[in-house]
């Protein structure tokens, strides 16, 4: 009997011991490529399914080869107050009550403030800003749900469906005004994440996708930050002096490192690259970031602003006059970017008329502007003039600080690693890159560094997934976040191995939880890199094995009980041919490098490969 073996899951047809042995392979070895990609693209179309806002863009193949950034993105425009036109929408969702899809982005804000202003509401499920919930739920499953803006709860697939079939069908009636030049087979997707989300939220991502008729094989998964990465390399150039002294511009050299925050609505990614001869990159230190985007600055000028109006009179404005409070959050969205404010140094930001009517109200026909002149601490700092909130540059200029602080411990922590310590620029990327308090502190802190922001800078990431999409192979290398591995059994050690862990099999001791590492956290994997591990059952007539797969924070982690060490998932084969019974084997191939553990079960006997899901979102 091999000396190492994992256990399956609790499936009947599973629950059996099986053989375990692994060996590492690497690029350079060629093996039949596990999802095929459809025989003829013609174009790209990415989705940025962001916290707060959405985009779309597109380019063609031919225009990719003439000219990369060639790159259309669409337009959306809001149809009340301002008429907002932007190259992102909101990301909400509006659905009936019988969970069928009703609107998506400024018209689901819209259509929902106009219902909630007759009272019609009722019944319809709102979502807003619910995007975070796959990076802080941390048992997530096909079942877990998110609630609506009226406590409702539908599940987070469900969701996501239904804003992913909306923004793939209006992708495609876009592709149709060019001609209807392009079938649906002919498109590459692209959808992006933030390099920070773990496994299960890819998965139930890409499983969203799936849902709506988006191919597996036509689908790529692109982490935010490294495609903003792959957009700033093309866009921006490097000052090189030659030898005569003369100075040109020029693209980032091989050699050249740099830094690159995406400054999103949630979360914030930090990652350092370099480039590689032909222009390829790689990641030199794994992506890192927090929960420090742009929305916890809206939660403080709203908080704010209900501090000095009272909850009771912004709750009910949030209720009952829904239109009013949405332009209120659309104002503050644009004001936050510039907070230098007016001559005099006052932030003005206007109130709706219902907010002063809905305090005089509830106050008892007092007026809003006495109060803050007269009985609030913030005298002389903040009044109301002419329907504008006023507020002290100062005052506006502390709601940044929790999350500047964040981001600015971080990357002194960063910049301090031997791998950051040659690198000249950092560049900013995302809708919160407009902020002026974010470039100005940045830039006063980290003054050794360039601090660069693309034109364009909230388009990055869109038009950065769309050039992934024309190259996915662009990233030759990236760095494991986890150390991965399988929980397996071997020959027990009486003076090391825990009395619990002792197991008796066959005659033989073995010690079981055992964490048998098959990736490493921190490591650099090429494209392509990866571990075959190979099965055989100790049952003739088992017809298909799993594989418990495993992941810790630590670098040589002991047991998959050890702190750090959490269940991943598991991966399936079947051998449905019980000809060979125990003498069958099988391989599961887990590859690393790519922006997805990649994984494919082999039957030797037939030579039968198949694509396997390390399936994530499934608990047991």
């Amino acid at each position: 009997m091999a000396s190492n073996f994992t256990s399956t899951s609790n499936d009947e047809e599973e629950n059996h011991y099986v053989n375990i042995d692994s060996m590492v392979f690497k690029e350079s070895v060629v093996y039949d490529t596990p999802t095929p990609r459809p025989p003829q693209i013609l174009a790209v179309a990415a989705i940025d399914f962001g916290t707060t806002f959405s985009g779309m863009a597109y380019s063609f193949v031919a225009d990719y080869k003439r000219s990369p950034l060639q790159i259309e993105a669409k337009v959306w425009q809001s149809t009340r107050g301002s008429g907002v036109m932007s190259h992102k929408t909101p990301t909400c969702l509006l659905l009936r009550s019988d969970q069928t899809f009703e609107a998506f982005g400024y018209e689901a804000e819209d259509q929902y403030a106009e219902l909630a202003e007759e009272n019609a509401h009722y019944g319809y499920r709102y979502f807003k800003n619910f995007k975070m919930i796959l990076h802080t739920e941390e048992n997530l499953t096909r079942d877990t749900k998110i609630k609506d803006e009226q406590g409702n709860a539908l599940p987070a697939m469900l969701v996501f469906t239904e804003c992913i079939k909306y923004l793939r069908d209006e992708m495609m009636k876009t592709l149709k005004t060019k001609g209807d030049l392009v079938r649906a087979n002919e498109i590459r997707w692209v959808l992006t994440m933030p390099a920070i989300w773990g496994d299960s939220a890819k998965q139930l991502m890409r499983e969203a996708a799936e849902e709506v008729g988006i191919e597996r094989r036509q689908l790529v998964i692109a982490l935010e930050p490294e495609a903003a990465s792959i957009y700033a390399k093309e866009k921006l150039a490097q000052r090189i002096i030659k030898k005569d002294g003369t100075a040109l511009l020029a693209p980032y050299a091989p050699g050249t490192k740099y830094m690159l925050i995406d400054l999103g609505g949630g979360t914030v990614d930090i990652t350092v690259r370099e480039v590689l001869e032909n222009r390829n990159l790689k990641e030199v230190h794994q992506a890192t970031g927090g929960a420090w985007g742009g929305m916890e600055v809206n939660a403080q000028f709203l908080g704010f602003i209900s501090k000095l109006v009272g909850e009771n009179v912004l709750s009910e404005l949030r209720l009952h006059y829904k239109a009013d409070y949405l332009e209120l959050e659309r104002s503050i969205e644009m004001k936050k970017r510039n907070v230098e404010g007016d001559k005099y140094g006052r932030l003005m930001i206007p109130l709706p008329c219902s907010l002063m009517e809905v305090y005089e109200k509830l106050n008892n026909g007092a007026k809003l502007g006495n109060r803050l002149t007269f009985e609030t601490e913030y005298a002389g700092k903040v009044d109301i003039s002419r329907g504008h909130l006023r507020i002290n540059k100062e005052i506006a200029a502390s709601f940044f600080r929790p999350v500047v602080d964040s981001i600015v411990n971080h990357l002194r922590d960063l910049l301090q690693l031997p791998e950051a310590s040659d690198l000249e620029d950092i560049i900013l990327v995302g809708g919160f890159a407009d902020s002026s308090i974010i470039k100005t502190t940045l830039t006063e802190i980290f003054n050794t560094k360039r601090l660069v922001i693309p034109e364009n800078a909230g388009l990055a990431v869109l038009k950065g997934a769309v050039l992934y999409g024309h190259n996915p192979d662009v990233v030759k290398e990236r760095i494991a976040k986890y150390s991965y591995g399988t929980r397996s059994y071997r020959y027990f050690m009486e003076d090391f191995d825990p009395p619990e862990k002792r197991h008796v099999i066959d005659g033989e001791t073995y010690c079981g939880d055992c964490f048998g590492k098959i990736a490493e956290v921190g490591t650099s994997y090429l494209l392509g890199d990866g571990q075959d591990i190979e099965l055989s059952p100790v049952s003739g007539d088992l017809t298909k094995m799993a594989v418990d797969i495993y992941k810790s924070t630590e670098p040589d982690p002991v047991y998959v009980t050890d702190n750090g060490c959490s269940y991943l998932g598991k991966i399936t084969v079947n051998m449905p041919d019980r000809s060979q019974g125990k003498e069958r084997t099988a391989k599961v191939r887990i590859t690393f490098g790519d922006t997805e553990l990649i994984c494919e079960g082999i039957d030797e006997a037939t030579g039968k490969r198949t694509r396997e899901v390390l399936d994530t979102l499934s608990r047991t």
